[in-house]
């Protein structure tokens, strides 16, 4: 699994991940390669797209040498990220999903920090938008320091904060490519980020905070993002949430296991409200809140309450958490 020789004259390699979006993908390549700055590698993965996508990347690979188009079957997200850094041949690699968009410094300041720093990730700010571009809401770091840069394991301690998913996506980053030596993206399943924030960042020592604005997330309607809840996205959450619960009590932190567990029985009570109406898989549920309030960990007299009632039935529970 592990990476090729870097090339020194590649500092960065942009993976693009492409499936079926000819209609926001010309915005997307063009917001890339006006970039300020110019050295890097544009890997552009087409996912097995069956409509205009591939022809448009064949358009700016004339117009760039520095683009390369990487032509494999349909295999998701994740598999498509991965035959990415797979061939990344840049110090320093970003992610860009194909229906975003870039501000025209993204590359250069998101480099300028993580070299300024000798940071192992740098991560900046976002703008959710339309498909138009209008913006709907601007998206800050939530670390509540000043501080420019904090460890791994800090960001993953703000994933329990408010806005935490700014700490959780990929493509508001830029990494040292080494970092993906024993790492790949998993395959087939939804909230492929949720997986790999966790290992990524409990093994970096130093993230680089980047105060601005500089990536642009396109809030469009058939994303998986905004589509509904299905049994296959809820046992993805289910999945993940207990997976992290694993690691980190494999790795003895107890601070973070505990965040986790609660983490997940907060989600299970929000499931509840939701219409998610799986009569079985909530029967599951309601053992997996019971197994957990079981486990011993300082809490306050208010969650006790709640886990009291939650335990009973979940109802109880979420009907107080409203």
């Amino acid at each position: 699994m592990g990476l090729k020789t870097m090339n020194k004259n590649i500092k960065i390699s942009v993976v693009v991940p492409i499936y079926n979006v000819d209609r926001w993908l010309p915005r997307c390549l063009t917001s890339i390669i006006g970039q300020s700055f110019t050295e890097f590698e544009l890997l552009l993965v087409n996912d097995g797209s069956t409509d205009d996508s591939l022809e448009i990347c064949q358009s700016f690979s004339k117009k760039d040498e520095r683009i390369k188009i990487i032509n494999k079957e349909n295999g998701g997200l994740s598999d498509a990220r991965n035959a990415g850094i797979d061939i990344a041949q840049g110090r320093y690699i970003v992610f860009v999903d194909s229906d975003d968009y870039l501000e025209r410094n993204y590359l250069f300041n998101l480099y300028h920090n993580i070299i300024k720093t000798n940071a192992d990730i740098a991560m900046c700010e976002y703008k959710e938008v339309t498909e138009k571009g209008k913006l709907i809401k601007k998206v800050y770091l939530n670390e509540t320091s000043s501080a420019q840069v904090v460890s791994g394991r800090q960001i993953i301690k703000n994933i329990y904060r408010d806005k935490g998913t700014i700490n959780i996506v990929a493509w508001n980053k830029i990494y040292k490519t080494s970092l993906f030596t024993d790492l790949r993206y998993p395959v087939g399943k939804f909230f492929e980020d949720e997986y790999m924030i966790i290992p990524i960042m409990y093994k970096t020592k130093k993230v680089c905070l980047v105060r601005n604005i500089l990536y642009n997330y396109v809030q469009r309607s058939g994303s998986i993002m905004l589509s509904p809840l299905t049994i296959k996205k809820v046992k993805d959450i289910n999945h993940f949430k207990l997976w992290r619960i694993n690691f980190f009590k494999k790795n003895k932190d107890k601070e973070l296991y505990y965040a986790a567990i609660d983490d997940y029985k907060n989600w299970i009570l929000m499931l509840r409200q939701s219409k998610f109406a799986d009569k079985e898989y909530f029967t599951y549920l309601q053992h997996q809140y019971r197994k957990y309030t079981l486990q011993f960990y300082p809490r306050n007299m208010k969650k006790i309450a709640k886990d009291i009632l939650g335990s009973i039935n979940l109802n109880f529970a979420s009907k107080l958490k409203k």
